[in-house]
């Protein structure tokens, strides 16, 4: 979705961030320390929990208002907020000014910038550094751990999507060697829990539920102990965080029994500078803006749903974070460092869904966006998915689900027929995808 014209904001400077990070520890400590019975229950709705932001521990300290900050409500948990900083010269930082509709894509552009419950447009997302961004997750470049792999021992010519040497990649691959090889030595839940890492979120489609070691915060980038690593299952969609289960004193696993590997996450220090982590251009760290930690399930940019899901609410993580898909069985075509994994459940390449008629009226899904329609009142319209990833089109809003209508998940090249038979405007978004948004008019 592009941006319209902007609206100008003033700009907040704000002090070091060392103390935060020390209360984000402790948050973390406590986030893994937790036992099911202390996190609360989500309302019940009739279709798929809202799911998309990582789970990480909310960062906690006292700032100024801006006109950037979530809606004036109270979680059920709540917690102080972190100022918001306007300023491009940064580059976790904000532009100065912010566009009047929701603009960008998340794991696709820089700003991600959604409408939240009050209808303000605030940032959710801050991903890569200033100036060129290459995030080599297109399925027909070799982006994926496997690929570089392959591609490094093969002696080829580099191909130019890569924008690096030939020692950079072998730098990078050394890297992903390590990473890997803690990832799938860690290839259950209990091996986890052994190994000191706890779950802090429910399971996040494409992507998975993520284990914090809290130990390994704060202590820099280290490719072969990664702060978080991810674990998903075919079940394990759609159910809370308490419903998935913990680590016990003990140190043992007690929850769902099919969780696999898929990944590590990692979570450093905030610099004012993109990080400088793995070899090459490719890995894009990201800051996470107006989003919701600790509760039931994840959420973002709604304070309502973060309060409805017993979460706590921060402005900003002062945290870097990325993702990196190097489990066995788990490789991501849409790129190693991609912020979704296509081989990560849902699943929906293995179904051959229905396609749109050439002449029928469609609503594109392109990069995690939704194209506009409008249409006659009994007129059939078809959301067509140009991505990757899967997604799954419901009718209201992620804090306001309506019952009109619920698609089934749609894969790639698959579109779903939708015929609405009355006029006016209708909200939808993607349940597993929660920041997509958009809306129908029926004339």
């Amino acid at each position: 979705m592009n941006s319209d014209p902007t609206v100008t904001i003033p700009t907040v400077k704000v002090p070091a961030l060392k103390i935060v990070v020390g209360l984000m520890i402790a948050a973390v400590v406590a986030a893994s320390c937790s036992s099911p019975e202390e996190v609360a229950s989500p309302t019940t709705v009739a279709v798929a929990p809202a799911t998309i932001s990582e789970a990480a521990p909310p960062a906690t300290t006292s700032a100024p208002a801006t006109t950037s900050a979530a809606p004036a409500s109270s979680p059920t948990t709540a917690a102080p907020t972190t100022t918001i900083v306007d300023d491009a010269e940064l580059d976790w930082g904000l532009p100065s000014t912010f566009p009047t509709e929701p603009t960008g894509a998340l794991g696709f552009s820089r700003y991600v910038f959604v409408r939240d419950d009050a209808g303000e447009i605030i940032p959710v997302v801050v991903e890569g550094g200033r100036g060129n961004q290459n995030r080599c997750q297109n399925v027909d470049q070799s982006c994926s751990y496997q690929e570089l792999k392959a591609l490094f021992a093969s002696g080829d010519d580099l191909p130019a999507h890569l924008e690096m040497t030939r020692d950079q990649l072998g730098e990078l691959v050394g890297q992903l060697d390590l990473n890997a090889a803690t990832v799938n030595r860690l290839a259950s839940p209990a091996d986890a829990c052994a190994a000191g890492y706890s779950p802090v979120s429910a399971q996040n489609p494409n992507m998975g539920i993520h284990f914090v070691n809290a130990s390994l915060l704060a202590d820099g980038f280290d490719p072969a102990n990664p702060e978080m690593l991810l674990y998903a299952s075919e079940t394990g969609l759609g159910l809370g965080r308490s419903d998935i289960g913990s680590c016990g004193e003990d140190g043992t696993w007690q929850g769902i029994d099919d969780l696999r590997v898929t990944g590590s996450a990692f979570f450093i220090d905030l610099s004012d500078d993109h990080p400088e982590g793995f070899a090459g251009p490719i890995d894009q760290w990201h800051v996470h803006y107006n989003s919701c930690a600790n509760g039931e399930f994840d959420s973002t940019a709604s304070v309502a749903l973060c309060d409805q899901n017993g979460g706590a609410w921060f402005d900003l993580q002062p945290n870097w974070m990325m993702h990196s898909y190097v489990a066995d069985g788990f490789d991501s075509d849409t790129g190693v460092f991609a912020m979704w994994n296509n081989s990560i459940w849902p699943i929906a390449e293995d179904r051959a869904g229905p396609t749109a008629p050439s002449d029928a009226t469609t609503v594109p899904i392109d990069q995690f966006a939704f194209g506009t329609a409008t249409v006659k009142a009994g007129e059939t319209i078809w959301f067509a998915n140009n991505d990757e990833i899967p997604h799954v089109v419901v009718a209201g809003t992620p804090a306001n689900p309506l019952a009109d209508f619920v698609s089934p998940v749609i894969g790639n090249g698959e579109a779903w027929e939708l015929t609405l038979d009355q006029p006016g405007s209708l909200n939808y978004y993607c349940s597993l995808h929660p920041s997509m948004v958009g809306t129908i008019t029926v004339e």
